[in-house]
């Protein structure tokens, strides 16, 4: 363990800074500490999660109005982007399911949207199957971006195994490996369960037999 009084080296700075996810967190931060050490390479990493269809802004859980929505992302997603370019764009699952506008297109809006914006990737969420298998697979088939699920089986087989590389569920990935200037970044994905919810144990079938367990994550 260091010392507590010891004097910190700016390599020491961004080391601890990397382990607490601030250089993810704050780019503009990352992109000034970078610019220190010539031989420092910031990769900001940036994620959305729990959209649920929101493309403009919506109440929170305490009823408290203007928050969140995708539109609101895009505008913030593309200053960072802009302040630093070795950027990883992810979205954490739950993507489409929650309101009426993304209901009548089936989540398709959603994912039009991701395709637009160039994710790197999205994971997918317990609540992707709210609304059966069919808008699930349509949204595998629409997308331009791997789909992350490292707990997931297809045919009693782990996401990425699949042979069939036209069945849409072939799409979903355990990881992917993106090289940033000569840096070599893997991103799991990981699908949480839910104990208590539906979706977290369901047995969905559509041109086979695509199986849905209690996942335990990894530790």
């Amino acid at each position: 363990m260091s010392h507590p009084y010891r004097s910190w080296t700016r390599r020491d700075f961004l080391r601890l800074a990397g382990r607490a996810g601030l250089l993810g967190a704050f780019p503009t931060l990352a992109s000034a500490a970078a610019a220190l050490e010539r031989d420092t390479l910031c990769i900001s990493i940036l994620h959305t999660t729990d959209l649920h269809g929101h493309i403009l802004p919506t109440f929170d859980y305490d009823g408290t109005a203007d928050r969140g929505g995708l539109a609101r992302c895009v505008t913030q997603i593309r200053r960072w982007r802009r302040q630093n370019p070795n950027s990883i764009l992810i979205d954490v699952g739950d993507v489409y399911q929650g309101t009426d506008v993304s209901l009548r297109n089936k989540g398709e809006l959603m994912i039009d949207l991701f395709n637009h914006l160039k994710y790197d990737a999205w994971v997918i969420g317990n609540h992707e199957f709210d609304w059966g298998i069919e808008p699930f697979t349509s949204a595998l088939q629409k997308s331009a971006m791997p789909v992350l699920g490292a707990n997931t089986m297809l045919d009693g087989k782990p996401a990425g195994s699949s042979s069939d590389s036209q069945h849409p569920c072939g799409k979903v990935q355990p990881f992917i490996v993106r090289e940033i200037d000569g840096i070599k970044v893997a991103i799991i994905g990981i699908t949480r369960n839910y104990r208590n919810h539906n979706a977290g144990h369901v047995v969905l079938a559509s041109a086979g037999v695509y199986s849905w367990n209690r996942f335990s994550t990894s530790r």
